[in-house]
């Protein structure tokens, strides 16, 4: 880490920096303003720093930004149209369950809802997030998209219709339907739909979708939305997830820049009373251009990034030069517990080009972990023995800090031919608090080069090699006493020989 900061009041103090690291954080800094004016956009107070003083976190100056600094995957989009042979797809709404959502439905990690051809919803499941298979298309039940869903292994307490999947989507029209479902695949719709209407309290403009969260324990509401009102943010709230009601009071009206004229689809992460939203906006049309972030500490007050947008249509990506919206952030305390790449933060967004008019979905994470360091390699010892030190693998996120919780898996590479006994301490296992985990190699019985692996899912800088040297150990040592035989007959037919030992002396 560059530097430790702790958070008074409005002020950061640095401790422990050289005068280099300090220029280089103003630096950063006047980037981050530099960026917004070149934007267009007004200069915010940095909503990252906000919510990391409202933590009460500890972190480096490099990563204040952490909130909107995405990385692509190098391989987007993952799905959609022209992404081998995938359908129309858009608006994603996904799921992950560390425990491929107990048996009700598909087994698998993550499941994802999305917009498709003729206004309908399609589905499909994943294993790791980044390679999906489309289960169907369309969902036969819904007749509808910008679908939003929620799964529930407790069917949500009591709190609404007791089911394991509920859906909220937009019914083409001017409103949002509500269906449920215990599989995913097979949807009963609401007999009263639709459930969130324009005749809330804000006009008579359409609702094109609704951003719904659970909290289990009823704070401040069993459900919070967030619905797109024809191009506004509105905040309402549910005891069942059916009745809904609001404020009418419009959020993020600082509009300016690249958001000047309307929000798309939003999603909100609520951790810790914290609520941290991405949206889409843009200076024309549907907001759509860009995807932006906020916080909130009841979820109706918002202070936006002074490094929006975080991802832009402007970005240089082809795949997603016309169109770059409608974010769907899951966040993993555990990294996703080794289903997929492993950062505490994924988004899945949509992307359109200008040359096709592709529709299709990319992936972006937060704080990608990668390779810090290696300890152990170019080692020797004596074949048929364990080395003398361990090889050691570290990992750490793109803000420093240690990534513990990451499965990291060891194999013998290669060994002289004919060597047999070769074997490690670990074959796998998890990186601990300080992002280490380690394994050590018992050479094999004979003499050259052993080498072994250290590989892990979506670890930038993996795999690892480590290379060691199996020698002849020293030669035994040569003993100073003789053996002379000493002849002894008696009156059997057998003569026995009897070895006495003969010590010499210095």
């Amino acid at each position: 880490m560059l530097a430790s900061t702790n958070w008074i009041g409005k002020r950061l103090v640095l401790t422990g920096l050289a005068t280099t690291v300090v220029t280089l954080a103003v630096v950063a800094v006047c980037a981050f303003f530099a960026r917004a004016a070149r934007a267009g956009g007004p200069v915010y107070v940095d909503a990252d720093r906000v919510g990391l003083e409202q933590e009460g976190l500890d972190t480096a100056v490099a990563c204040l930004d952490v909130f909107t600094a995405w990385v692509e995957y190098a391989g987007n989009p993952i799905f959609g149209q022209g992404v081998d042979g995938g359908p129309k797809a858009y608006y994603p709404s996904v799921l992950y369950s560390s425990t491929a959502f107990d048996g009700h439905g598909d087994a698998a990690y993550y499941k994802m809802w999305f917009g498709t051809s003729g206004s309908r919803t399609g589905y499909a499941v994943s294993d790791d997030g980044l390679n999906w298979i489309t289960a169907t298309v369309p969902l036969t039940d819904i007749n509808g998209y910008h679908a939003h869903v929620l799964y529930d292994a407790g069917q949500f307490g009591g709190h609404g219709d007791a089911a394991y999947y509920k859906m909220w989507y937009w019914d083409v029209s001017n409103n949002v339907n509500y269906a449920t479902s215990d599989d995913g695949v097979n949807w009963t719709d609401y007999a009263s739909n639709p459930v969130i209407t324009n005749t809330l309290a804000w006009g008579s403009a359409p609702v094109y979708d609704a951003y719904v969260i659970y909290n289990d324990d009823g704070a401040p509401a069993y459900y919070e939305a967030w619905i797109d009102n024809n191009g506004k943010i509105y905040y309402i709230t549910s005891t069942n997830g059916i009745a809904w009601t609001g404020n009418n009071q419009e959020l993020l009206t600082d509009r300016a820049g690249w958001e000047s004229s309307t929000y798309s689809r939003v999603s909100v992460i609520k951790r810790d009373g914290v609520y941290r939203m991405w949206y889409g906006g843009a200076s024309s049309g549907g907001g759509n251009h860009g995807i932006g972030y906020a916080v909130s500490t009841d979820g109706q007050h918002w202070t936006k990034s002074a490094d929006n947008p975080t991802l832009y249509k402007d970005d240089g990506l082809p795949w997603r030069d016309d169109r770059t919206y409608t974010p769907r952030v899951l966040y993993s305390s555990s990294r996703f517990d080794g289903h997929g790449t492993p950062e505490h933060y994924k988004m899945w967004f949509t992307g359109k080009d200008s040359a096709l008019g592709n529709y299709t979905i990319g992936y972006a994470v937060l704080n990608p972990v990668s390779l810090s360091h290696t300890l152990g390699s170019g080692q020797s010892g004596v074949a048929g023995s364990p080395l003398d030190q361990p090889f050691v693998v570290g990992l750490h996120d793109s803000c420093g800090e240690p990534a513990s919780g990451i499965t990291v898996t060891f194999a013998i590479g290669g060994a002289p031919v004919g060597a047999v006994g070769q074997s490690l301490s670990l074959a796998s296992g998890a990186t601990d608090v300080t992002g280490a985990v380690q394994t050590t190699l018992t050479l094999g019985d004979l003499t050259g080069v052993y080498t072994v692996t250290a590989t892990a899912f979506g670890v930038a800088g993996l795999p690892a090699v480590f290379t060691a040297t199996a020698e002849l150990g020293p030669a035994p040592p040569v003993s100073n006493t003789l053996y002379l035989p000493l002849v002894c007959k008696n009156a059997s037919p057998y003569s026995y020989r009897l070895y006495l030992p003969l010590v010499s002396r210095h």
